[in-house]
């Protein structure tokens, strides 16, 4: 029993230490956006418009073609279980609700933090291996200015105009099933 205790143990100074880095990293980024915020001028407008491209422009035909997909799956088994008490009239209302209060916000997060958190961790990983990152701090410049406040502004952009991608194609792909095979006009 003892070894679990020490397990245990071990598991919660980790996950201290973890909790740790994260609230100090959060910190950090909030004292850089308040010295960005007294000093516009310092502002990467070009990286953040060239991240935004990355994070949202580019995700758009992908998030569109998943959650097409998922509204057509959604009102396929949605209307064949309406269509046995009659209630093919609900099926666009449950497509809808579903789509957009619970699918839309959850899964366009997951597909973004998959598709940009892969691509941001490669591109700060090979810039922290090259110590392109340690150049930048020897000029004078502040990495989290540079490399983390484009990145996370432009996820902040991002995020609500892909649930609204994704809400448009999950009920296009609802509208198709619903108008092709439950003759819902």
């Amino acid at each position: 029993h003892l070894g679990l205790v020490q397990r245990v143990g071990a598991a919660v100074l980790d996950l201290a230490a973890l909790l740790k880095t994260h609230v100090d990293f959060v910190g950090v980024v909030t004292l850089e956006l308040a010295r960005l915020a007294r000093r516009p001028a310092r502002f990467r407008t070009r990286e953040t418009v060239s991240q935004f491209e990355a994070v949202c422009i580019d995700a758009v035909p992908i998030v569109a073609l998943v959650n097409f997909l998922i509204g057509v799956v959604i009102a396929y088994v949605l209307g064949v279980q309406a269509q046995r008490y009659g209630a093919t009239l609900f099926v666009a209302d449950g497509i809808a609700l579903g789509i957009c209060r619970e699918l839309s916000p959850i899964l366009s997060s997951v597909l973004v933090a998959g598709r940009s958190g892969a691509a941001f961790t490669a591109q700060i990983g090979t810039m922290k291996v090259e110590e392109e990152i340690d150049a930048i701090s020897t000029l004078g410049l502040s990495p989290i200015q540079i490399l983390v406040i484009p990145r996370r502004l432009a996820l902040m952009g991002a995020l609500p105009l892909l649930g609204f991608v994704w809400d448009g194609a999950g009920i296009s792909g609802g509208l198709l099933v619903g108008t092709w095979q439950l003759d819902i006009a």
